[in-house]
């Protein structure tokens, strides 16, 4: 018990959990941007002729464990909506407010229960 304690303290357990995380947190993001809507689940405003916008939003989205860490950036031109810039209307593509989305909380506890039952898994 004392080993398996110590292997769940170790210092290395939150990069396990961010190389984990980071596959699952990018399909979520991901998701949310196939369908349309912020990391929230809020449908962003429309072309000025009503149709979707960054349809090809998912594209530009890159997520990987950096550390005890998961990243994601997003590329331009899709990053110009993102903050509306350059006259760009906001539409928000990844997670920036402070708030983790539901589907990025999941994709985290679902990589920190893997880490978890494979650390303590006996041997």
């Amino acid at each position: 018990m004392i080993a398996t304690l110590r292997r769940l303290s170790g210092p290395k357990v939150g990069e396990l959990v961010a190389t984990k995380a980071a596959p699952k947190v990018d399909a979520a993001i991901k998701a949310t941007a196939r369908s349309g809507t912020t990391p929230e689940g809020t449908t962003w405003k429309p072309k000025k002729d009503g149709g979707r916008p960054l349809v090809n939003a998912a594209a530009a989205i890159s997520t990987k464990g950096l550390g005890n860490l998961v990243v994601t950036t997003l590329t331009a031109p899709t990053s110009f909506h993102h903050k509306g810039l350059g006259g760009k209307p906001t539409r928000q593509v990844i997670p920036d407010s402070g708030t983790v989305p539901d589907g990025v909380k999941k994709a985290v506890l679902s990589a920190a229960t893997e880490v978890f039952s494979e650390l303590t898994r006996r041997t």
